[in-house]
């Protein structure tokens, strides 16, 4: 099995460029919960592009609750939060990937197991000619794992 069987294609991914709001970025993440409702696949969080549409960065709770802190201010309120939501861009807010954080579509799956438990990363970039074509998410590994206990290997 290789990294690109278990990937979510970047289609399917909520993304924002990263001169947009976190507010967008919220809207964003939200319309993909609603759109993916009925099915296994939970959207956690959103992708941030440059202006060449290359993936630089991810926005999940962490980095998007942060941000919303910091332009908040001192002290900050669940108000004074929201209220920052439409000033402050993505790209101050994201958690930019690293070469680490890439993974070749052919790339077998245990090496992505294996670099991912390593950086301790919950998801990586699968990449093929150069560019993004989808996300492999921990969750699928441990999905895919989950649903093959006691019946042996399948791959």
């Amino acid at each position: 099995m290789k990294a690109k069987d278990l990937m979510i294609p970047l289609s399917e991914c909520a993304q924002v460029a990263e001169d947009r709001s976190l507010q967008e970025a919220m809207i964003m993440l939200n319309a993909f919960r609603q759109r993916y409702a009925n099915s296994d696949y939970a959207p956690r969080f959103v992708l941030v592009r440059d202006k060449r549409y290359r993936i630089v960065g991810v926005l999940r709770h962490l980095e998007i609750l942060r941000g919303l802190g910091q332009a908040a201010g001192p002290g900050p309120s669940l108000p004074k939060m929201i209220a920052a939501a439409p000033r402050v861009a993505a790209e101050n807010a994201m958690t930019r990937y690293s070469e680490a954080e890439q993974i070749s579509a052919d790339a077998p799956i245990e090496a992505a197991i294996e670099r991912m438990l390593a950086g301790a990363f919950r998801h990586m970039l699968v990449v093929e000619e150069g560019n993004t074509i989808g996300i492999l998410r921990l969750s699928e590994i441990f999905a895919r794992v989950s649903r093959n206990l006691g019946r042996g290997s399948q791959d």
